[in-house]
C-alpha cells in the first residue's frame, strides 16, 4: 500500500508541474533559421511549452489554449497577415511587414529593417520592458544584423528602446489601448515590438531584453500595487579598474522612478547624480574601498529602498613583467611581447623604450586591443634574443606601478624556434575542467615549469593534479583547411 501511495503522489505532482507551463504559440518559416531555433529554445528555459508552427500553415485557432504569440521575421508576412490580429493572446511580433496587419502602425505601411546594425538605444530602464539595461547604447547582437524598427508605431505604443537612426525598436502597448482602427480599434491582448531579426543571435543584453519582453506581455497588467523590492543589490569584491554593476529588482504598477544613493566611511547616504536606471556601474578605483550603494526606488504607491551592498576594492600594488615573447618569420622580423596585466600605451607602445639584445633596431611598437600584447617590427632576431626596456613603464593602476629597467620581469627572451613550442605546466591544484586551471591563482603568469618540447604534448601520465598550457604559433605549409585533434585524460581541452 505505501508503494503504490507513493506512486500516485509522484504521478500528481508531475501533472501538476506541466498543467503550471505556458504554452507558446511560435510563428516561423517552413524552415527555421538558427536563429529561430536558439529562440525556440529560450522561450523552453523561460518555462513555456512551445508549439512551432510554419507561417504557411497556421491558421487563428493555432492560438487558441495559448498564454502567447511570438511571430519571428523569417515567416512570409502575407502568410500571417490578419490572422491573429483579433486574437486575446498576448503577442510579441519580429516581423516588420504585419505591424500595419496588426493595427500597430499609425500609417498602415509596416515597419522596416535597419541593416548592419548591433545595438539598440534603451531610453526608459526603468520599465519592466527594458530588462534592467541602463539607458544608452546596449550591444544586442553577438556580430551586426538587421534590426526590425516601426517609424511610426499608434500614439499608445509606449517606446523602451529605439534603433541608432531613432526609428522605434522596442515598445509596448497596453491591453485595450487604441489602435490604428482601419485594421481593429483595440489591442485585444499586451502587444509588444521587438528588435530581433531571425538572422541574428543575442548578446546577454540582447537576451535581457527578449526575456522581458516576454515577461511583460504575459504578465497580468497592474495598475494599483505598490513597489516592492524583488532583488537587493549585492555586495561585490573586485580588483580595481574593474567595471562593477550594481543591479535591483522590483515589482510593482509602473511608472517607476529610480534614484541610487552611495555612502562613504559610514557616512550619510547621498543621491548619485545621473543614476536612475535599475543597474548602476563604476569603474572601481581604491577611493572606491568601503563605499555603499542602495537604490530608492518608487511608484505612485509611494517609495521603498533596498538594502546597501559594499564594494570593495583590492589594491594592485605589483608592476607588470614581461610575461611571453614569440616571434615569427624567415628570417624573422616581427615578434609579440605580452606583458602580465594590462598597460600604459604611451610607454609601452613606443619602440624606442626596447633594446634588442643582438643590436638590432626596432623599428615599430604597436598596442594590441587586449592592452597587454604590443606588436613589434624589428632587424632580423633569432630563437633567445633578449628583448628588454629601457625606459619605465607602466601599468593602469590607480597609482601606476612602475616596471623599472633591470628589474625582475623587465626583459625576456624571443621564442623563436622552428620545432618547438613553449608549454606552461602548473602543478598542484584539483579539478578536472580547464576552468579550474583558468581560475587558479597561478595562471597564466606562474607556472611550475616552464619548457619548449618538439612534439606538440604532454607525455602521457607527466603527473598528477596538474594543468598545462601550450604558447606559439603552428605554421601552415600552404593554405588550406586542417583539421586539429585535442584529448585529454579528464578535462576537455581548449583553445
Amino acid at each position: 500500500m505505501k508503494k503504490m501511495f507513493l506512486i500516485g503522489v509522484c504521478s500528481l505532482a508531475f501533472a501538476n508541474v506541466h498543467a503550471q507551463q505556458k504554452q507558446a504559440l511560435f510563428l516561423t518559416t517552413a524552415t527555421p533559421t538558427a536563429g529561430d531555433v536558439a529562440v525556440s529554445n529560450r522561450l523552453a528555459q523561460l518555462g513555456f511549452v512551445v508549439t512551432r508552427v510554419t507561417d504557411t500553415a497556421s491558421q487563428t485557432s493555432d492560438a487558441n489554449g495559448k498564454d502567447l504569440i511570438v511571430v519571428s521575421s523569417s515567416v512570409g508576412s502575407g502568410n500571417i497577415a490578419t490572422k491573429f490580429t483579433a486574437s486575446a493572446v498576448p503577442l510579441v511580433n519580429a516581423e516588420s511587414a504585419i505591424y500595419d496587419e496588426l493595427g500597430i502602425d499609425e500609417n498602415n505601411a509596416g515597419g522596416a529593417t535597419f541593416t548592419g546594425q548591433s545595438q539598440v538605444d534603451v531610453i526608459d530602464c526603468t520599465h519592466p520592458l527594458a530588462g534592467g539595461l541602463t539607458n544608452g547604447l546596449n550591444t544586442v547582437y553577438t556580430a551586426p544584423g538587421p534590426i526590425v524598427v516601426l517609424g511610426t508605431p499608434v500614439a499608445s505604443a509606449q517606446i523602451v528602446a529605439r534603433a541608432s537612426d531613432g526609428r522605434p525598436s522596442v515598445f509596448f502597448i497596453e491591453a485595450g489601448a487604441p489602435l490604428n482602427p482601419i485594421r481593429i480599434a483595440a489591442a485585444p491582448a499586451r502587444r509588444v515590438g521587438i528588435f530581433w531579426e531571425a538572422t541574428t543571435f543575442m548578446t546577454p543584453a540582447g537576451l535581457d531584453l527578449f526575456d522581458a519582453a516576454i515577461a511583460w506581455a504575459v504578465a497580468v497588467p497592474d495598475s494599483t500595487s505598490p513597489v516592492g523590492i524583488t532583488r537587493q543589490p549585492a555586495s561585490l569584491t573586485v580588483n580595481e579598474q574593474t567595471v562593477v554593476a550594481f543591479r535591483v529588482g522590483y515589482t510593482g504598477a509602473p511608472p517607476f522612478t529610480v534614484q541610487w544613493q552611495r555612502s562613504d566611511g559610514g557616512g550619510a547616504f547621498g543621491d548619485i547624480i545621473g543614476a536612475n536606471c535599475p543597474t548602476y556601474g563604476i569603474l572601481a578605483t581604491p577611493p572606491d574601498n568601503g563605499a555603499r550603494f542602495q537604490a530608492v526606488v518608487g511608484n505612485a504607491g509611494g517609495t521603498v529602498t533596498s538594502t546597501a551592498a559594499t564594494l570593495t576594492v583590492n589594491i594592485d600594488t605589483n608592476p607588470p613583467t614581461m610575461f611571453l615573447a614569440i616571434g615569427g618569420g624567415t628570417p624573422p622580423t616581427a615578434f609579440d611581447l605580452v606583458f602580465s596585466e594590462p598597460v600604459d600605451p604611451a610607454s609601452a607602445a613606443e619602440a624606442l623604450n626596447y633594446a634588442l639584445g643582438n643590436g638590432g633596431t626596432i623599428q615599430t611598437a604597436t598596442m594590441d586591443a587586449d592592452g597587454r600584447t604590443v606588436h613589434f617590427t624589428s632587424d632580423p632576431i633569432t630563437n633567445g634574443t633578449v628583448l628588454r626596456i629601457t625606459s619605465p613603464v607602466n601599468d593602469l593602476a590607480f597609482t601606476p606601478n612602475v616596471l623599472m629597467p633591470g628589474a625582475p620581469g623587465s626583459s625576456i627572451a624571443i621564442i623563436t624556434t622552428d620545432g618547438s613550442i613553449r608549454r606552461h605546466q602548473f602543478n598542484g591544484f584539483g579539478g578536472i575542467l580547464v576552468s579550474d586551471l583558468t581560475n587558479n591563482a597561478k595562471f597564466p603568469n606562474f607556472p611550475d615549469v616552464i619548457d619548449f618540447p618538439t612534439i606538440f604534448e604532454t607525455a602521457v601520465n607527466a603527473a598528477d593534479n596538474y594543468g598545462v598550457q601550450f604558447l606559439g604559433y603552428v605554421t601552415a605549409p600552404v593554405s588550406g583547411n586542417y583539421h586539429f585533434y585535442m584529448s585529454s585524460t579528464t578535462a576537455v581541452p581548449s583553445i
